[in-house]
Order: C-alpha cells, then sequence, then structure tokens
C-alpha cells in the first residue's frame, strides 16, 4: 500500500530530471527538450555540489554537440543551467569548385546537410573531407574555408569556400634496379602517366596516392606474369618538385625468371585426388612460370571441389623458388577452412546507380557459403557494367554470429553518358561527318540508349538503339535498333541503296565465355539511281523489296581484351531465315573464329579463318544485295566488291553465294609507348567466292581461284575509336578484280 503511494510521486521526481536531490533549473534551451538536457546532467543528486562537478556538468552538455554556449551557477540551494544552442544546417553551398562536381563532393559523406545540427568540429571535418577528395584528384594545392551565414529561427547557410589551386600533375615516372624491362615498358603497365598535352581529358597524369599504391600492384601482377617469382618492390617513392609537380622513383628487384617446375598437390579428401586436381591447373610442368594462371587455377579448384560439395575447401600454395635450375616447384595444399555464411551484402558509394543494378551481378547471395571465387567473380562482373572507377569487395565478420561475415561493395561512379563528333574519311565510305549521343546508365537503371548519325559522300546514316541487360528482371539481354542508311554503290556495282528497318533482339550468357543472340529483323530495301550502262542483272533488281529474317549468333570468346587481343579464341556461328513474310526466302549460315598466340612480350600471332553458304528457297533465287562481297577490310589488298562475279560488259560486281576466308597477321610494338595504342602488322589475307544464282558464263566473268594479298599497316586506337593504316599488294588475283594498294579504316580487325 505505501509503495503505490509514492510510485506517482517517484514518477515525478525522475521526470524533474532528480533523485532526491539538488533541483535543476533550464533555461535558453529552444529546440532541445529539458528532459534531454536533465539526461545528460549527472553530479547534482546532493544537497550541495563542488566546482569540479559543475566543470563535469559542463563537459558532458557540450559532449552532446547541441550546444554553442553553457553556463551553471548554483543559487539557494539550486543548480541554474543555461544553454545557447547550436543552429541547424539550413544549406549547404559550394562556392568555386570547377574541376570537382557538388554530386561528387556530396558522395564524400559529408556530416553537414539540411536539419543536422552545425557544429565548428563538424565543418572542420568536411572541409577536411574536401581537401582529401581534392588531392585523390590530383590536386594538393586545394584550400578548403567552411564560413556560416547566420538565418533567423537559429538557423545557418554553410558556405565551403574551395580554392582548388594548381592540379599536381606527374612529372617523370622512372625506375630503379630493372634490367629485363625498359622503363617506357614498365610505365605502360601503370594506370599513373606522366604528363602530356593529349590527356587533358584525362586525370591519370595527376599524383593520386591510392593510384599509386595500385601501380605497385600491377608491377608485382607484371613480374609475376612474365615469370619473375622472386620479384620485389624495394621502394617507391613520391617526391614533391617545384611545390606542384611530383616524380614518382620505383626501385625494384627483378630476380631470375623462372618455368614451373614439379606440381605437387596435398589433399586431405579421399574423394579429392592429386590426378584430379592436376587436370583442373592452367598450367604445367616447364611452362614459363605465370601469377596469372597460378591465381586462374586456385579459383578452378575452387569452384571443382565446390562443385563436389566442399564449399569450405581453399588451396592455398607454397612456392619454392630454386635460382640454379630457374624452376619454380609448387606445392597445392587443400584445406579445410571454417565454415563461414554470407550475412548481409552491403552496397556503398552509389549515388545515381540503382542497387539492384549492382546486386544482379554479385554471383553469391545473403545466406550461401563463403566462396571466394565466387566474390572474385563478382568483383569482376560489376567491373565489367564500364559504370564505375573504382569497384572495392571485401569481408567483415560478424560480431553476433562467429559462422557469419558482411560482403561489402564499395564503388565510386563514374561518367556513363558521352556524346561525340568527328570528321572521319576511309577508302570504303569517303569523308563523313559523325555524331552520336549516347547513355550506358539511363537514370541508374543499366539500361542503355543512343543515337548516333552519319553524313556522308557514300555512305550516310541514322541509328538509334535501346539495351536493357536485364529483361524483366533476368539475365536476358533485350534490345531494339531502329536505322535508316543510304549508300552510293556507283563504283562498285553502278546502283544506289536505301535501307530503313528495325532490330528487336534477345541475347544470353550460358557461362563466362559462351553467349548466344537471337533477333527479328525487318526491313524495307531500295534500289535507285541505277545507271543506264548497269549491268542488265542490276537493273533487274532496281525498285523497292522487303526483307524479313529471324537470326541467331552463338559466340564463344576467351579473348584477354577485347580491343588489343593477344591471347585467346573468338569463333562465331550465325544462322539467318529470311522467307517469314517480305519478297525474299533465303538461308544463310556463317562462321568465323580467330585465334590469338603470344609469340613474345609484345608480338602477337592471329590467325582467322571464315566460311559462309546461302541459298534461295520457294522458288526465289538469292537476291542481288544479299549475296556475298569479298574485299576491302577482309582481303586487304582489293577494292571492296573487288573480288567475285563480275557483269563482261559493265564490269559491275555480282557478288556469290558462299564464300571463305584466310588470314594471317603478326601484330608488334614499333618503339612508342604503349599506351599510345599504336602498333605495327604484317598480313596476308586470302579468300575465295563461288558463283551466284543466275550465273551466265556468256556474260559473267567468273574464277574459283583463291585470291591473296600480303601487306604492312598500323593499328592506332584513337579516341575516336580503332584506325587502321594499310598497305597490300595482290598477289594472287585475276585480271577483271578490282585492287587498291592503300586503305584507311575504322572499327577492329576481326
Amino acid at each position: 500500500m505505501v509503495v503505490r503511494r509514492l510510485l506517482p510521486a517517484l514518477v515525478l521526481v525522475l521526470i524533474a530530471g532528480k533523485t532526491w536531490g539538488m533541483p535543476v533549473t533550464v533555461t535558453g534551451n529552444q529546440r532541445v527538450a529539458e528532459g534531454t538536457v536533465l539526461a545528460n546532467i549527472r553530479g547534482a543528486d546532493g544537497p550541495t555540489i563542488t566546482s569540479s562537478q559543475l566543470d563535469r556538468i559542463v563537459k558532458d552538455l557540450h559532449a552532446t554537440g547541441l550546444f554553442s554556449d553553457i553556463s551553471v551557477d548554483v543559487r539557494g540551494g539550486r543548480l541554474y543551467v543555461n544553454v545557447q544552442e547550436n543552429p541547424t544546417v539550413n544549406r549547404v553551398y559550394f562556392d568555386g569548385n570547377k574541376r570537382v562536381s557538388e554530386e561528387d563532393i556530396a558522395a564524400a559523406r559529408l556530416r553537414l546537410s539540411p536539419r543536422e545540427v552545425f557544429t565548428r568540429t563538424k565543418a572542420k571535418e568536411d572541409a577536411e573531407r574536401i581537401v582529401e577528395l581534392y588531392r585523390r584528384r590530383g590536386m594538393f594545392n586545394a584550400r578548403v574555408t567552411p564560413q556560416v551565414i547566420r538565418r533567423d529561427q537559429n538557423r545557418v547557410d554553410v558556405i565551403f569556400a574551395i580554392d582548388e589551386g594548381e592540379r599536381a600533375f606527374i612529372r617523370r615516372i622512372r625506375f630503379a634496379g630493372n634490367e629485363r624491362f625498359s622503363d617506357s615498358e614498365l610505365r605502360s603497365e601503370l594506370m599513373s602517366r606522366r604528363k602530356a598535352w593529349w590527356r587533358f581529358l584525362s586525370s591519370v597524369d595527376t599524383f593520386d596516392p591510392q593510384r599509386f599504391a595500385f601501380d605497385q600492384e600491377l608491377l608485382r601482377r607484371f613480374y609475376f606474369s612474365k615469370g619473375y617469382a622472386d620479384f620485389q618492390i624495394r621502394s617507391a617513392v613520391a617526391q614533391l618538385i617545384n611545390g606542384s609537380d611530383f616524380v614518382l622513383t620505383i626501385t625494384v628487384s627483378e630476380g631470375p625468371r623462372y618455368r614451373f617446375g614439379d606440381i605437387r598437390v596435398v589433399s586431405p579428401i579421399p574423394e579429392i585426388t592429386e590426378e584430379q586436381i592436376l587436370k583442373v591447373l592452367r598450367f604445367r610442368t616447364g611452362d614459363w612460370f605465370n601469377g596469372n594462371s597460378l591465381e586462374d587455377s586456385l579459383s578452378a579448384i575452387s569452384d571443382y571441389v565446390a562443385d563436389r560439395g566442399y564449399a569450405f575447401v581453399n588451396a592455398v600454395p607454397e612456392i619454392k623458388t630454386n635460382p640454379e635450375t630457374r624452376r619454380a616447384d609448387i606445392v597445392l595444399t587443400l584445406t579445410q577452412g571454417p565454415r563461414f555464411f554470407i550475412n548481409r551484402i552491403n552496397i556503398t558509394g552509389n549515388v545515381r546507380t540503382k542497387d539492384n543494378v549492382i546486386r544482379r551481378e554479385i554471383t553469391i547471395a545473403e545466406g550461401d557459403g563463403f566462396s571466394s571465387s565466387k566474390i572474385r567473380r563478382s568483383r569482376q562482373r560489376i567491373e565489367n557494367l564500364d559504370f564505375f572507377s573504382r569497384v572495392s569487395v571485401t569481408t567483415e565478420p560478424n560480431t553476433g554470429m562467429p559462422d557469419r561475415v558482411d560482403l561489402n561493395v564499395d564503388i565510386e561512379e563514374k561518367s556513363t553518358g558521352s556524346i561525340s563528333f568527328a570528321l572521319a574519311f576511309s577508302t570504303l565510305d569517303g569523308a563523313s561527318f559523325e555524331t552520336g549521343i549516347r547513355e550506358n546508365n539511363v537514370l541508374g537503371t543499366g539500361l542503355g540508349m543512343g543515337i548516333s548519325g552519319r553524313l556522308g559522300s557514300r555512305r550516310s546514316e541514322v541509328d538509334f538503339s535501346i539495351t536493357q541487360p536485364y529483361f524483366m528482371g533476368r539475365p536476358v539481354l533485350a534490345g531494339l535498333d531502329l536505322f535508316y542508311i543510304t549508300r552510293n554503290l556507283q563504283s562498285q556495282s553502278s546502283y544506289n541503296l536505301d535501307t530503313v528497318g528495325f532490330t528487336t533482339r534477345l541475347g544470353w550468357r550460358y557461362n563466362e565465355n559462351l553467349r548466344h543472340r537471337v533477333s527479328y529483323t525487318l526491313r524495307q530495301e531500295d534500289v535507285t539511281d541505277v545507271k543506264d550502262t548497269a549491268s542488265i542483272y542490276v537493273k533487274a533488281r532496281a525498285g523497292r523489296s522487303t526483307v524479313s529474317m529471324v537470326s541467331q549468333m552463338l559466340t564463344y570468346d576467351t579473348r584477354d581484351s577485347m580491343i588489343m587481343p593477344s591471347s585467346g579464341v573468338q569463333s562465331t556461328i550465325g544462322t539467318d531465315l529470311a522467307g517469314l513474310g517480305g519478297d525474299r526466302r533465303f538461308v544463310r549460315f556463317d562462321w568465323r573464329g580467330v585465334h590469338y598466340y603470344p609469340v613474345t612480350d609484345g608480338i602477337t600471332l592471329s590467325t582467322m579463318l571464315g566460311a559462309g553458304y546461302m541459298f534461295g528457297f520457294g522458288g526465289r533465287e538469292v537476291d542481288l544485295g544479299d549475296r556475298y562481297y569479298i574485299g576491302g577490310h577482309d582481303v586487304r589488298g582489293f577494292a571492296y566488291y573487288g573480288i567475285g562475279t563480275r557483269d563482261k560488259l559493265t564490269r559491275d560486281g555480282l557478288g556469290g553465294n558462299w564464300m571463305g576466308l584466310g588470314s594471317v597477321q603478326a601484330t608488334f610494338p614499333i618503339g612508342l609507348p604503349k599506351e599510345s595504342g599504336v602498333r605495327g602488322q604484317v598480313f596476308s589475307d586470302w579468300g575465295i567466292i563461288g558463283k551466284p544464282d543466275g550465273f551466265d558464263a556468256a556474260t559473267m566473268y567468273y574464277s574459283n581461284r583463291p585470291r591473296g594479298s600480303v601487306g604492312v599497316g598500323l593499328s592506332w586506337m584513337s579516341p575516336m575509336g580503332a584506325i587502321g593504316f594499310d598497305f597490300a599488294w595482290a598477289v594472287n588475283k585475276e585480271p577483271y578484280d578490282v585492287t587498291e594498294v592503300f586503305r584507311l579504316g575504322f572499327g577492329g580487325r576481326f
């Protein structure tokens, strides 16, 4: 009964903020509740209070970050606390930033934002974060000063006044201790670059400590891939000169080059034998030591044992080098690691890109068993999106569950849109003006969209394309292309060709190397401006026709690079069926394969074979515009339409119903830095073409002899794309073939 009577009084006392001690009066607070102030007061629980206790009260209240000024006083047995609240942030402005956007600054995770409590400590920390952002972009002279403008209702506007200063460029990159590779070869392996006038659109020539650290890792990978298993970086120094420029000096110890020696596998798992693991490896005894092959083998082993129910087995390599024999023996020990599971997958750093666009590229899910190979593959897939300048994937133990780890994916976004203008010339299409705009990550959804146009003397076109890489939430690529093309073929076959239509496409991957695409194309073609002197076969084709075509293409690709491959295979098999409506009826089969061989450092040999066959059905012959025409880019030394059946009277090209192609090419450096993208090449191209439907020996030239050429050239990966300069001479030809010695082309060779 007594307790029930005292309970209301106890509650009132607790709400008042004292426990049978000195009463407290709070003044000056406007936004902060009195209870919040009382909850942070300690030391007023007795009838008296000391000066040290008053100091402690002031410190505790300051620690909350809510108040800019606090005064305490004791009068008449009562504690008086007067506070002056810190203002709230009304708006945050950035002034003086020209080279770094406000979006990039906001992505630096500043503490001050609208409606947050303002403190000078927070403002100073945010200024330091902005300075660090500038330092990472090579602007080491940047200064940031926070300024405050007071508004009514105890609010403030915060202005970060930014003086960007001069950019800190890299003037020199030099190496010491390197004997096997020259300075220029090693520089080409780094991300950092020396200052040059043509890099005005890039930031790789500004000093970034994080990039410099990554450069050292790239250097290790390079030497390991070349067989230098004992390679070490003795020192890496960034020296600031002239107050704004850097000289980077890397001292290395190369050691000897090794070959793989004896390979042993230690497996405590009876079901996993040494013989099984040896078959999985990507290297063999006697091969040059290659760190990439070793790393790929570790991933392959993890996948192999995981498929057999051992998800937590890791292969730990031990490398035993012998400088005398130049052999590196490898001992691979399979270890049963602790069983870990993925608790949460956290994605940070994405401001524009939606979480699901990143998450769908991650091959491991929450609740799955930990797999280092799947995590590596996930990082590669995210990087392949080409939406981000940096991708970091790390794991973090979960404190609450010892068998769980969190997967942290931290990314840094980059621009995914582009606008282009170009003046171009090629021997095939003549002079042209090209422009286009494209966005590969529309509204952060991963959707790709673009429109481009070309106005030229021999070819003009307008294209619109849209691509959804995950159609209806599934890993199926869907796309639509709309096009209008006009071509001047007067010099080849005495007519012009206008084409308008669309293509819808679906594509998917069976695995990392094998992908498939199916498409439907509907186009209308109009043969116009046929010369009076044109072939009777060309005149018969004048007018409009419609093509309704279903196609498929299966591609197998193991190339190490899509831009400048040095090893691997690319093979495509395509089929076209026209006749589901429209005026044309034909079936076409095509195959083309390219194999790249690394001969020596920097020299790549490539071989290409191709074949195609088509036939008409339903009483229709293969149309003039659907036939095969070879020459130009596929058999250099001959003009486009230069090989094959020709009208004896007009010399117009009439094409053929089948063809075969072959090429051998060696690509090599010509002494310029690798980053220039310029390489030399020697080649030999060959081709053969069959007769067209309706062949008439009385009016047509034809020979089934293979045509061939030899030549030299230069290829340049320019900012506008690949450009090729080729000089080729026909060594096997017919008198009526059309040849050309020089060819300037845009786009890839294969």
